[in-house]
């Protein structure tokens, strides 16, 4: 029978930075804002100790490396993030296993890629290295996706008895105004419109110029919206009377989103914090008695 030394200092150096790489990979996925190391490193400490504690427990490896995935799991999500729901539960469970899946299963790539480094690469700080570096590259894409939908934003359009709720990115790139008064133009997928026009009223538009990078000049119908909201991480934003053009064509093509704001909409708008106060443009005019 074949025998092994088992170093327990550098199994729990090396598990404990896995697991807490995992969980800050799970902060940049499932958290809007950034959780601080604090409580990371508490987590993945508990997490590493409940796990190798396991081993010292009678029993098959299988069943033991089983449930010691799910206790220390388990203990990791509920001392590093603040979980309110099953729902935010489960999905941060199934983040956490799908980044360790991936940590392990490019470790191995790695492994016998290099096969003559093979020796180096297995020892401790070959492991940490290489986990280091899957961690650049997944906290790197898991970044630029959160850039991306850190600009989208739930938003409601109403008029009359009608009302259509889309997401709404917030497009830097959209500078389009209505000609005549100057105000700026939100561009909303035509089908979302039908749900707040009859067809007859669809009919009367305003003209709405537009020129975009490497295509031609054309002209937007342009509808004059009653109200919108929209939500904010400050909270409730209520514009009236916004201009609305209607997009001939699918907006995303992942289905992400179906309307485009105008950043300078904001300039102009009243911000409802969910504690009942009043914050933007519009108030600090009211402050200062305008």
């Amino acid at each position: 029978m074949q025998e092994y030394e088992v170093y327990v200092d550098s199994l729990f150096l090396i598990n404990f930075c896995m697991n807490l790489l995992c969980l800050k990979l799970v902060s940049l996925s499932c958290l809007k804002e950034e959780k601080r190391w604090g409580r990371l490193i508490l987590g993945a400490a508990l997490g590493t100790g409940i796990y190798l504690s396991l081993f010292l427990l009678p029993g098959g490896a299988g069943l033991r490396m089983a449930l010691g995935g799910i206790l220390s799991g388990c203990a990791m999500l509920f001392t590093a993030f603040p979980i309110r729901s099953l729902e935010a539960f489960v999905k941060m469970e199934g983040r956490l296993l799908l980044y360790s899946m991936a940590v392990g299963g490019g470790l191995l790539f790695f492994m016998r890629l290099f096969k003559a480094a093979r020796g180096r690469m297995a020892s401790v700080f070959g492991i940490l290295g290489m986990g280091f570096l899957l961690y650049l590259m997944f906290a790197r894409f898991l970044s630029s996706k959160r850039k991306d939908s850190a600009r989208l934003y739930e938003a409601v359009l109403i008029r009359k008895e009608r009302s259509a709720a889309v997401l709404a990115l917030l497009d830097s790139g959209n500078s389009l105004r209505e000609p005549i008064s100057g105000k700026p133009v939100c561009i909303v997928e035509e089908e979302i419109l039908e749900k707040l026009w009859e067809p007859e009223e669809i009919q009367g538009f305003r003209a709405i110029p537009y020129h975009s990078v490497g295509c031609s000049k054309g002209i937007l119908r342009g509808f004059l919206l009653p109200t919108l909201l929209v939500e904010t991480e400050e909270g409730r934003a209520s514009f009236t009377e916004v201009y609305v053009a209607a997009a001939g064509e699918v907006l995303s093509k992942t289905g992400e989103y179906q309307m485009l704001l105008q950043p300078e909409l904001f300039e102009a708008g009243v911000v409802e914090s969910s504690f009942g106060g009043r914050t933007g443009r519009q108030d600090k005019k009211m402050k200062d008695g305008k």
